[in-house]
């Protein structure tokens, strides 16, 4: 056995060693990016809720009108995800001692990792709250 072929197989075995630990890391970023993108997508899908429910005035006979228009402002804020997926929870919520009131929005996405992780569920949600306060009586 010569020298070159004793390289190619060292070089074999570190590949075989290697390897899989790279693969691992890459998907473990890719899930941690993807992640990472959701999280923030929902983070500014409640806020734009709340935004807009706040500025939008409500009475008791407008109040499922209100929630729609909070959880459309929402969906519009994650176009780029599923709708159908996307989980709304918008109420308006009265401060105490005045006539004031705050908007309150849930959102909620499930998030599907690519990858089975040990430990960790496949599908878990990613929910965010925002509470703004209303701009209108």
């Amino acid at each position: 056995m010569g020298r070159n072929q004793r390289r190619v197989g060292a070089a074999t075995a570190e590949l075989a060693i290697v390897l899989p630990v790279l693969v691992t890391l890459v998907l473990g970023c890719i899930d941690l990016g993807r992640f990472a993108s959701s999280y923030v997508a929902v983070s500014g899908a409640a806020r734009s809720g709340a935004g807009a429910g706040s500025e939008q005035p409500y009475t008791s006979a407008t109040l499922s009108a209100w929630q729609a228009y909070v959880g459309q402002a929402v969906k519009d804020e994650m176009a780029d995800y599923d709708p159908a997926l996307v989980t709304v929870a918008a109420n308006p919520v009265p401060e105490q001692g005045g006539d004031s009131w705050q908007a309150v929005v849930e959102v909620s996405y499930p998030f599907t990792t690519v990858v089975s992780w040990p430990g960790l569920p496949a599908q878990f949600p990613v929910c965010q709250t925002v509470a703004m306060r209303s701009t209108r009586p």
